[in-house]
């Protein structure tokens, strides 16, 4: 496979990682308050607006938390939390779908 579809689907890239990362701590820590008993994470979209980010995280390979984290604030907003199934089925087919696949395999393997 070329580099550039490896790359495409490397959840490696994906997974927040605590034990380096200061901001993804902070980001796990917000997530645990919504959804707690996580132990493996992967950003599967992060949209920066002008004073907020759209932020949709897969735990382990069981529930995709999405929330507007406001920049001034670290409390989430417009929380929705899915089953993985109800995610999966939501967007469909096409490279979200295999993102989403790949990183919950990842999640279960850990």
């Amino acid at each position: 496979m070329s580099k550039r579809l490896t790359e495409r689907y490397d959840v490696e890239r994906i997974r927040l990682k605590p034990e380096t990362e200061e901001s993804h701590r902070r980001l796990i820590a917000i997530i645990d308050t919504l959804r707690p008993g996580g132990s493996t994470y992967h950003i599967l979209a992060q949209t920066p607006d002008n004073d907020s980010e759209l932020i949709v995280v897969l735990v382990d390979d069981q529930a995709v938390v999405s929330f507007e984290l406001p920049l001034s604030l670290s409390i989430p907003q417009e929380v929705k939390i899915y089953t993985f199934d109800e995610y999966r089925h939501a967007i469909g087919l096409g490279h979200s779908r295999i993102l989403l696949d790949l990183a919950a395999r990842a999640g279960r393997t850990g």
